[in-house]
């Protein structure tokens, strides 16, 4: 197929180095031509590491960005740079619920990208570029098991259906999980499907349809450990940390608290039409267009918390049993949300031996069509949501000294006919669009590339527009050394509270990065460094002082938004392949974000943001043989080491962190041929060390062994 200027291609990935991107610019672009810095984890790398979670992939092999755990419904969520990162698909933000079977590479832009992209962070974004149908027959079919997980499946197949001219292209991509999981009692269905055509419609215009499908049923990594601290007359319900005092290195069901008994079964769809027309060679029209459907259906717990949760991280006491209770509520969470989306993009091209100009200019706006009946949160007694029964009456109130099974309390009744504790969800038409423009220029003999641009953004919740502008060079000093800076402002929508819908304030701010790209020993080592810095205001903070009487409907927040808060700090990135044996990435990123004096509270003056990584390390490399008996044989894995602290919730009110972890990966594989078909073989452990970390939602996987074997044909 002729390759768009809107897309890129691995044929051009050596190993796990990359010589192009699109995020950050919408059109392909050389990597030492673009004034951003940016990541990237391509399909080999990805494969490597073992991580079926796109965010775990992200996090092993990016310095500083953090994933933030098993979040509200699995929902994938990063924080890079202080701040948590938009979630793109193809360019276009979506709902990020997906699967690594569908992805070919993952584009980590960080710093100023608001003009393309609208309601992003300043730290940047994570763009998910998919697999395209290609020219040619092929596919493959893996089958792997976890010591852990279970048994998972992943097939990928391309089939030209009209090969003439690559008229009419197809490829499949999907994966299905079925087995239990680390979490005592927790089975997980989960199945994933992504077809995909290209239709060339003219010899100037094509079209590519993608679907993506995916459900899940069962439990979801959603864990919290606590117990209450009844002692003294202080009462207070504390997250209680993993250490050494806990049992280090324990399974859940060695955890005081209370097991999780959630049940849930959830379904994405969305569909993405991609309309490209060619006016002249120089002259491209892209049109976009996005339909997006989840649903949840999700019976699960509240646990009610009291007034303030001050205990350390460090040799927490753990009260006698007997004193430990848990007061739950049953909620029945019926969420469903519908968005669509239109994008127009005009990209106008000029070259001459001297100058070489793109223009890029966009149109883009979106709705919810939906305003879905009894959309929302459910409980049979919500009058009793924020009361902690200390008497052991209530059937909500849990003795963490019985054992695990009484503990894994179900509630009784129809869920679906339970009254109201509120609804939510929105409908919004079209309204007005949003409006982008962005001019790249490049001069003197190509050493020097200009990236310009304008955005003209609406609000919707406070009925206000912004208009965003950015500026960013690159020059190349020599063949081996270019200088780069880029600025930008962003304004984010913190939008509506979910309680009672209330417009939250406007998040503003300022970006800029200045930096270096390398290229030497003759290309053989590649890499960059950067320095930035952010300057934002109204950044929302989660308040978890504010949940019991969020939940009794007192306040119609739980979080709070700090007048200012700033983040600076240093990213060093490099690839090595000295032969054709071996490769290496390498990073480091230090980042000091914190909020600014002014807070109302002044315990927040100066403190750290929550999920940021103050200091981290990562490497990963393998070695491939090349002959002998062991020819085809790859050796490998790597490390992430973050150090902190490194906050878990809000350190005003509870500073709980982790101090240092490394998370360690190692891989074999080996190729054989057996009826003509190659087979490879797999033997890979993920968390070598067992270190176990706190994330939001609970703590992070323990040690596991995997096996597998993939055929290609």
């Amino acid at each position: 197929m002729e390759l768009s200027p809107f897309e890129i291609s691995a044929d051009g990935d050596d190993g796990y180095r990359v010589r192009e991107t699109v995020t950050g610019t919408k059109i392909a672009t050389p990597l030492n031509e673009s004034p951003l810095t940016v990541g990237i984890v391509n399909a080999e790398l990805l494969k490597d590491t073992n991580l079926g979670r796109v965010t775990d992939a992200v996090a092993f092999t990016q310095a500083g960005v953090a994933n933030t755990g098993r979040t509200w419904q699995d929902q994938e969520t990063f924080v890079f740079r202080g701040y948590e990162g938009a979630i793109l698909r193809n360019g276009v933000r979506f709902n990020a619920w997906t699967d690594s079977s569908s992805i070919q590479r993952i584009e980590v832009a960080k710093g100023p990208s608001a003009v393309l992209y609208g309601f992003v962070a300043p730290g940047g974004v994570v763009n998910y570029v998919t697999k395209k149908p290609q020219s040619g027959r092929f596919g493959s079919l893996e089958v792997r098991w976890g010591s852990e997980s279970g048994f998972r499946e992943e097939w990928d197949v391309n089939l030209p259906i009209v090969a003439k001219d690559d008229k009419l292209l197809f490829r499949f991509t999907g994966s299905r999980q079925d087995g239990s999981t680390w979490i005592k009692y927790q089975t997980i269905h989960d199945t994933s499907i992504n077809p995909t055509l290209a239709f060339k419609l003219t010899k100037d215009t094509t079209a590519t349809f993608d679907y993506t499908y995916r459900k899940r049923e069962g439990a979801f990594e959603r864990i919290r450990f606590y117990y209450l601290n009844k002692r003294d007359g202080w009462e207070s319900l504390v997250l209680a940390p993993f250490n050494d005092r806990l049992g280090g290195t324990v399974g859940y069901d060695m955890n005081p608290g209370i097991a999780p008994w959630t049940e849930a079964e959830w379904t994405r769809r969305r569909s993405e039409l991609r309309v490209e027309h060619r006016f002249a060679d120089n002259v491209r029209l892209l049109l976009i267009g996005s339909d997006d459907y989840g649903h949840t259906e999700q019976l699960t717990s509240f646990t009610n918390f009291t007034g303030a949760r001050n205990i350390g991280y460090q040799n927490v006491e753990v009260p006698p049993p007997d004193q430990i209770l848990l007061a739950v509520m049953p909620i029945y969470e019926n969420v469903r949300q519908h968005t669509q989306y239109l994008e127009a993009n005009l990209l106008v091209q000029f070259r001459n031996q001297h100058f070489k100009s793109d223009t890029l200019v966009g149109i883009s706006a979106n709705r919810s069509p939906d305003a879905f009946e009894r959309n929302g949160y459910f409980a049979p007694v919500p009058s009793l949501i924020g009361q902690i029964d200390y008497t052991l009456t209530s059937p909500y109130t849990v003795r963490v000294s019985d054992p695990l099974e009484e503990r894994y309390y179900r509630p009784e009744g129809d869920h679906r006919q339970w009254p109201t504790w509120f609804l939510v969800g929105s409908q919004f038409d079209w309204g007005k669009p949003d409006l982008f423009l962005t001019q790249n220029v490049s001069a003197l003999n190509e050493k020097l590339h200009v990236l310009g641009g304008v955005r003209r953004q609406q609000y919707r919740e406070l009925q206000i527009e912004r208009t965003l502008p950015q500026i960013g060079a690159i020059y190349k000093l020599t063949d081996a050394v270019s200088v780069y800076g880029i600025w930008s402002e962003t304004a984010e929508s913190n939008g509506r509270t979910v309680r009672f819908r209330d417009p939250r304030p406007l998040s503003e701010s300022t970006a800029w990065d200045v930096g270096a790209k390398v290229e030497l020993l003759g290309g053989k080592l590649t890499g960059s460094v950067a320095y930035f810095d952010i300057n934002k205001s109204n950044l929302a903070i989660n308040d978890p002082r504010l949940i019991v009487d969020y939940a009794a409907g007192l306040v119609d927040d739980t979080v709070t938004f700090t007048p200012g808060s700033a983040s600076t700090g240093v990213e060093l990135n490099l690839q090595y392949q000295p032969t054709k044996r071996f490769q290496a990435i390498f990073s480091y990123a230090h980042t000091d974000a914190k909020i600014l004096p002014g807070d109302p509270n002044p315990n927040a003056w100066n403190k750290p943001l929550v999920q940021v990584v103050p200091d981290a390390i990562t490497f990963f490399g393998k070695y491939t043989f090349l002959e002998g008996g062991a020819r085809g044989l790859s050796v490998g894995g790597g490390f992430v080491y973050n150090w902190g602290p490194i906050y878990v919730d809000n350190p005003v009110t509870a500073p709980l962190a982790n101090d240092s972890y490394a998370m360690v990966n190692l891989f074999a594989r080996y190729p054989v041929e057996i009826s003509g078909r190659k087979l490879m073989l797999e033997l890979a452990v993920n968390n070598l060390g067992d270190e176990r970390i706190l994330m939001n939602g609970g703590f992070s996987p323990p040690r596991e062994i995997y096996l597998g074997a993939e055929i290609s044909f």
